[in-house]
């Protein structure tokens, strides 16, 4: 291959990543996660109690989305 026809095909699956990633955000956010599964996690036991810290993950077998929340 021509470093031109390498440049046309680089830009192509470039345009073909973007619309499928467009196309899973939009399928993700119509999604309501009815099989979410969530995972409780902590950073606890340090020597100041202040920087304790508590979160959930959630992931989303249907649609592959995962996302964390802040307690």
């Amino acid at each position: 291959m021509t470093p031109k026809q390498i440049q046309r095909k680089y830009k192509s699956i470039q345009t073909n990543q973007t619309k499928l990633k467009n196309q899973l955000t939009e399928l993700q956010e119509l999604c309501q996660h009815p099989n979410v599964s969530k995972k409780h996690c902590s950073n606890t036991g340090n020597y100041d109690p202040a920087n304790n810290e508590y979160w959930i993950i959630y992931d989303c077998p249907d649609c592959g989305r995962g996302w964390g929340v802040e307690q």
